[in-house]
């Protein structure tokens, strides 16, 4: 049996992903499209070079994927139940998931060791409910859910892990006052609503999160972000989206 390597890739729901021949330019030729369709195909009994862990959005989920032949290889329940294997309806899980059946999985994030993908685990958030979630890629199974985080509204910004997953990067994308539950005056935007840059500490050897600290700052809403490595090792990321990138005048800039 032919075996090859396999790889880890992640990505996020909003990304696209293009795979083209390299040198070649698309064609509707038949003979191109031939030579296209066995430069992906990858026979029965033979295994594809990398996987691809995409997040499921509103399905709560994580699915994986083959590369090259994308075939669908399984679906990791995470933060909604799933009744193919009972995730979601015995008590550990129950437990894990608490009182959510519902989730938005956005952005997977692979561990590292010197920045490099480890495979040890996927770190997926759930943008509705302010959540982490940890994957053990041992077994494909969800083995832990941090949340809802304190003093976070819309995890978006998540999750960008660090050089050796000392922390998960977290930021909020909508600012709101703080703590949480207070109302306040939209007039007073710039006084009187945050947003919050979180570090979530990751146990090396078990994995289990932590809230680890929390950045407040100004009433911007995070988007996606990134963490340092090389030459930046130590610094991370998190960016403002084009709608909000000009900021109200009372607005300090970041």
């Amino acid at each position: 049996m032919k075996t090859k390597n396999i790889h880890l890739i992640a990505i996020g729901m909003v990304a696209t992903m293009s795979l083209i021949s390299c040198g070649k330019q698309s064609s509707t030729i038949s003979g191109d499209r031939t030579a296209n369709a066995l430069e992906s195909y990858v026979a029965p009994g033979e295994k594809d070079e990398y996987y691809l862990f995409y997040s499921g959005g509103h399905s709560g989920q994580v699915y994986v994927a083959g590369i090259p032949s994308m075939r669908h290889i399984t679906t990791i329940p995470v933060f909604a139940p799933y009744p193919a294997t009972g995730y979601g309806f015995d008590e550990e899980s129950k437990k894990m998931m608490g009182d959510y059946t519902w989730g938005d999985v956005h952005h997977p994030g692979l561990s590292q060791t010197k920045s490099e993908y480890d495979g040890r685990w996927l770190f997926v958030n759930d943008n509705a409910n302010n959540r982490v979630a940890r994957i053990d890629l041992r077994d494909f199974k969800t083995k832990e859910i941090l949340g809802p985080i304190p003093n976070s509204m819309g995890n978006h910004g998540s999750s960008f892990v660090t050089e050796n997953t000392e922390y998960v990067l977290v930021a909020t994308r909508f600012s709101v006052p703080l703590p949480k539950g207070r109302v306040a005056d939209p007039n007073d935007y710039a006084t009187q609503f945050n947003g919050m840059v979180s570090g979530i500490k990751v146990d090396p050897q078990t994995g289990k999160m932590a809230v680890g600290w929390q950045i407040l700052t100004p009433p911007f809403d995070w988007d996606l972000g990134s963490t340092g490595k090389g030459p930046s090792s130590g610094w991370a990321c998190s960016k403002i989206p084009i709608a909000t990138a000009t900021p109200p005048a009372n607005v300090p800039r970041p």
